[in-house]
């Protein structure tokens, strides 16, 4: 087994992207919606508030990934 070859690296990232996906699936869907649908406070505040606060978690989920390429 050779875990610098060219399969053996293909196989990890692929595995690796799999598990980011589900990850992701996890924090997005089941998490953060199930939140946002049963928060009273969330419910209450107008449109362009929601829209800010979900443009807030997209963009936070995008720095934790540039900050994944270094870890």
């Amino acid at each position: 087994f050779n875990a610098n070859g060219y399969r053996a690296l293909v196989t990890q990232g692929i595995l690796d992207s799999l598990s980011a996906g589900i990850l992701f699936y996890n924090a997005y869907v089941e998490l953060i919606a199930l939140e946002m649908n049963r928060n009273v406070v969330f419910r209450a505040h107008n449109w362009p508030r929601k829209i800010s606060l979900f443009f807030a978690v997209f963009v936070g989920a995008g720095i934790m990934a540039v900050i994944g390429l270094w870890a």
